[in-house]
C-alpha cells in the first residue's frame, strides 16, 4: 500500500455523524438524471427544487437496495436499475460487510463531512489514518480479547466486497465502474501483534460526495442499534432527510427493508420494540388494520446532536 500523505484524524472533532450513501446519493445526484448541474444559470433554488424533483420518484420507485448484511456469510448479489442507471453490489469471499462493519466506513465519513461542512479542505483526503482505541471508543467496542480480530474481518469484508455503477454523482467521470467498499488497508501493530494505528484509503467518490455535501446526518445513538434496527433507520435516514416528513410502509415493506429472514409474521417482535423503543428521531406509530407503521419524523432531535 502506498501510503502517501495521510490525514490522522480523531472522533472528538467529529461535531456530527455523517454518511453518503453509495446507492441513494449517487442515483439522487447523478447529472445525466438531475440536468440541472450542467446548467449555471439556474439559480440555487431551481437547482434544488431540480434535486427534489429527481429525489421524490426515486424514493417512490425505490425499494432500497441495502449494502450491508445484517449478519456475516449474507452471499446474495443486489442490484437495482432506474431509468438507465444501475448499482450492483457482490460480496467478497466470506459474505458482505454487515451493519456493523459499516462502522468503519461512518467513522472515516464523520471526520471527512464535518471537514467539509467547516471548510477545512486540507483535512480531506482519501487516505485517513487513526488509533485503534479510539475508533473503539466511537463505535461502542466492548473490550474483550478478540476485537482486534473481529475488525481485521471486517476490514477485510470491506475490502473484498465490490459495488459496480454507471451512475455519474455531480458529473463525476464514471461510465462504468468496479470499485471494493474500501480501496486499501494497512494495520500498524505492537511488540504483542496488537492493532495499534490503522490506515485506509476511501473511495474517490464518497471523498466527491462529501465535499459537495451529499449527505445523511446520523444521530450518535445510532452506534447502540441492533443490526434489524440500524438497517430500518439507515433506510428512514435517506428516506426522511430532505423534508423531515412522515413516512408510513407497509408491513412486507418493513419486511424487505429491515432484510429479516424470519417469516413476515415474525416481523411483529420488531415492530413492538420499534413502538415501545424508538430509532433516534422517529416515532412509530402503528396502524393494525391497514398494516402499517408511520414514522413520525422528529427532524430537530434528530440532527442537533
Amino acid at each position: 500500500m502506498n501510503l502517501g500523505n495521510k490525514i490522522k484524524i480523531h472522533s472528538s472533532a467529529f461535531k456530527h455523524i455523517m454518511m453518503a450513501d453509495m446507492f441513494f446519493h449517487s442515483f439522487t445526484t447523478d447529472v445525466d438524471l438531475c440536468r440541472s448541474h450542467e446548467n449555471d444559470e439556474q439559480t440555487d433554488d431551481e437547482r434544488i427544487k431540480e434535486v427534489e424533483s429527481l429525489i421524490d420518484p426515486f424514493i417512490s420507485a425505490n425499494p432500497y437496495c441495502s449494502q450491508f448484511a445484517l449478519s456475516t456469510g449474507d452471499m446474495t448479489p443486489r442490484r437495482f436499475d432506474y431509468l438507465g442507471k444501475y448499482m450492483e453490489f457482490r460480496p467478497g469471499p466470506t459474505g458482505f460487510p454487515t451493519v456493523r462493519d459499516f462502522d468503519i466506513l461512518l467513522y472515516c465519513q464523520s471526520w471527512l463531512g464535518n471537514a467539509s461542512l467547516e471548510g477545512r479542505d486540507d483535512d480531506i483526503s482519501d487516505l485517513l489514518e487513526f488509533e485503534i482505541e479510539d475508533f473503539y471508543e466511537f463505535s461502542g467496542r466492548s473490550r474483550n480479547s478478540d476485537r482486534g480480530e473481529a475488525f481485521e474481518q471486517a476490514l477485510e469484508r470491506l475490502h473484498s466486497s465490490t459495488m459496480t455503477t454507471n451512475t455519474k454523482p455531480f458529473g463525476l467521470d464514471s461510465k462504468e465502474v468496479t470499485q471494493k467498499y474500501l480501496k486499501e488497508y494497512d494495520l500498524a501493530r505492537d511488540e504483542q501483534g496488537r492493532i495499534t494505528t490503522v490506515t485506509v484509503r476511501v473511495l474517490h467518490r464518497t471523498c466527491h460526495l462529501l465535499k459537495a455535501e451529499a449527505f445523511s446526518l446520523y444521530h450518535k445513538d445510532f452506534i447502540l442499534q441492533s443490526p434489524v434496527r440500524r438497517t430500518i433507520y439507515m433506510y428512514l435516514s435517506i428516506n426522511c432527510f430532505y423534508e423531515c416528513e412522515d413516512l408510513t410502509l407497509s408491513f412486507a415493506q418493513l419486511h424487505k427493508i429491515s432484510e429479516l429472514a424470519a417469516p413476515l409474521r415474525k416481523l411483529s417482535s420488531v415492530i413492538d420494540d420499534l413502538v415501545e423503543n424508538p430509532l433516534p428521531g422517529f416515532v412509530a406509530e402503528v396502524n393494525e388494520e391497514d398494516e402499517t407503521v408511520t414514522f413520525v419524523c422528529e427532524f430537530r432531535s434528530y440532527v442537533e446532536l
